[in-house]
């Protein structure tokens, strides 16, 4: 399958990706394990909307990824580690980017932690929202 096929919810590989926070490897394991329990997949979440390709664009546009910094990479880079993007709305934007079936290790979040650049600050950031 190309890039351009599939389904229509199929997010596009230059598609941005904004990630809350630092993405350390505490942070990643306590998320994908909360989302294991929760609901029986390992996953981490994001959001990332088909027609934006800066994380800006994404923060801007979905609200409920209030965070004072996030980091940012592409749809593409993540299939290319392995993982897919898939989208997983309500909130508006949300997405997982979803990991193998077994525990993550210190190697998935080193895959990722690589190809997502330096955390920057949001310029939507609202304190209290």
């Amino acid at each position: 399958m190309t890039e351009g096929e599939g389904t229509a919810d199929r997010l596009p590989g230059e598609a941005a990706i904004i990630r809350g926070g630092y993405m350390s490897f505490k942070n990643f394991t306590v998320s994908t394990d909360n989302h294991y329990e929760h609901y029986g997949e390992y996953a981490l979440s994001v959001f990332c909307l088909p027609g934006c390709d800066k994380g800006e664009e994404v923060a801007r546009q979905c609200l409920e990824s209030n965070r004072d910094v996030f980091r940012e990479s592409k749809v593409g880079l993540v299939r290319t580690a392995g993982y897919d993007v898939v989208p997983n709305e309500p909130p508006r934007g949300h997405a997982l980017i979803t990991l193998l079936p077994s525990p993550p290790s210190r190697e998935d979040w080193q895959k990722l932690n690589a190809i997502f650049e330096k955390a920057k600050d949001n310029p939507y950031y609202e304190e209290g929202r």
